[in-house]
């Protein structure tokens, strides 16, 4: 990797100086060297495949670019795509109990949050020029007084918080054209307020925490399907009082530092208001779904992302995360990853099974850590030379070209899909993607 030179057009648009770390840029070359492992790309995942007893997954099902559906074994199956497409490979797997806003009663697709963002608007004298299109897309100001509980909430009828940040980067010239409010939206006066803002104005941005509540969880669509005839994932949500409660706090706060700034002519505070839409972003930072936990009553994963109903099924990605906490959940998942990975090899694999026991609140049941001495990620399986795939796993696949696991992308063939590995004794891990989502703005469930 070479160090960031700060050269412009950062956010949304690749490095040409090979300075942004990334899984593709940084993991995946390396990760292509091993034997053991295996980028399958074009293939969907279906659904994983259960054993009669529906305690225990055989392997996934998929269908790779050509439109074949393939069977792919796997002693251990990691749900690693998108977050809320895990969720939807439970539900068509029938891997736990789907969440019933009704009663109360099941936890997959439970605790579903999103972010309560809202900014700021700032218009500057034209004495003040910020050059938006410079800077590093991780480049911000941040500031922290108003996170989580580092404020008094007593008098403020809210819980939690949220970030309040000024990132001025990535003002590509047919995107990033912010003017005043009144402004006509076309036209000459508007080309003029583009002229006269594009180098004067930036934002304030406000990060806040979302918390669950009833009204808000994911299902399957029982009209919409996808191009397999399978169900859509639905997302039914709204803002909470509260979180709308917090946007208004945390904006005002943010509308009065923008005020105080020097050269600042105009200040337009825009806190977040009902109902949610899905018309305009508000970041993707979705979490919840297939909760981590130490009670199955209550989660989908234990501790370690291990499905509570079927051990040699585990979970990543923010899907795990009860609610949203404010900031922007990637690190976690990362750590996350990297922390089930680490269980994996040093205690599934050595003894497969369930890691956590399902005991009182709060117990550290996990089984005794092994030796140690042998961290980092999991070897995925090993390939004996002369051995491959088992040629049978594969629907119209004589050849046996179908590996030892499979992904996909969920929304179009031909992308980075599948990490394998495993010979023909022992299988080795099937990692599994999926998708389709639709959409709704929640009606408030009775609580």
């Amino acid at each position: 990797m070479s160090a960031c030179v700060y050269c412009g057009f950062c956010s949304n648009f690749g490095c040409e100086h090979f300075a942004k770390a990334s899984p593709q840029v940084c993991v995946l070359p390396v990760a292509l060297e091993l034997p053991s492992f295996e980028l399958r790309t074009g293939a969907h995942v279906l659904r994983v495949e259960l054993d009669a007893d529906r305690k225990h997954a055989r392997g996934v099902s998929y269908v790779d670019a050509a439109g074949t559906e393939c069977f792919q074994p796997g002693e251990l199956v990691v749900l690693c795509t998108f977050g809320i497409n895990n969720v939807r490979l439970l539900l068509l797997s029938g891997i736990g109990q789907p969440y019933d806003p009704a009663t109360g009663e099941g936890v997959v697709g439970r605790n579903y949050t999103h972010q309560t963002t809202s900014g700021v608007g700032l218009f500057f004298d034209e004495s003040v020029h910020l050059n938006p299109f410079m800077g590093a897309g991780a480049a911000a100001v941040t500031m922290d007084d108003f996170c989580a509980d580092n404020f008094d909430h007593g008098p403020l009828g809210f819980v939690g918080g949220g970030y309040i940040q000024v990132q001025v980067v990535s003002g590509a010239p047919i995107s990033y054209h912010p003017v005043p409010s009144g402004t006509p939206a076309w036209g000459a006066a508007w080309k003029e307020a583009v002229r006269r803002y594009y180098n004067h104005s930036a934002s304030i941005t406000i990060t806040g925490a979302a918390q669950p509540w009833r009204g808000a969880y994911l299902s399957l669509d029982p009209t919409y399907r996808d191009a397999w005839g399978l169900p859509l994932l639905r997302i039914t949500y709204d803002f909470p009082d509260n979180d709308i409660r917090m946007s208004r706090f945390l904006t005002a706060r943010a509308d009065e530092i923008g005020r105080a700034m020097r050269g600042v002519i105009r200040s337009e505070p825009g806190p977040r208001k009902k109902p949610f839409t899905a018309t305009a972003y508000q970041s993707t930072h979705l979490t919840g779904g297939a909760a981590m936990g130490d009670d199955p009553r209550s989660s989908v994963v234990n501790r370690y992302g291990q499905c509570w109903d079927v051990p040699n099924v585990f979970v990543t990605g923010a899907a795990l995360f009860p609610q949203n906490s404010c900031y922007n959940p990637t690190g976690t998942v990362g750590a996350t990853a990297y922390w089930i990975a680490d269980h994996i090899e040093r205690d599934y694999m050595r003894q497969p099974g369930p890691l956590a026991g399902k005991g009182r609140a709060g117990a550290d049941l996990r089984r005794p850590a092994a030796a140690p001495g042998r961290r980092g990620l999991p070897r995925l399986g090993r390939r004996r030379p002369g051995r491959h795939a088992d040629p049978g796993a594969r629907r119209g696949d004589p050849g046996g070209r179908a590996g030892r696991a499979a992904g996909g992308p969920g929304r179009s063939f031909g992308e980075p899909a599948a990490f394998t590995g495993g010979s023909a004794r022992s299988p080795g891990l099937a990692g599994a993607c999926g998708g389709g989502v639709r959409h709704r703005a929640a009606a408030r469930a009775a609580a």
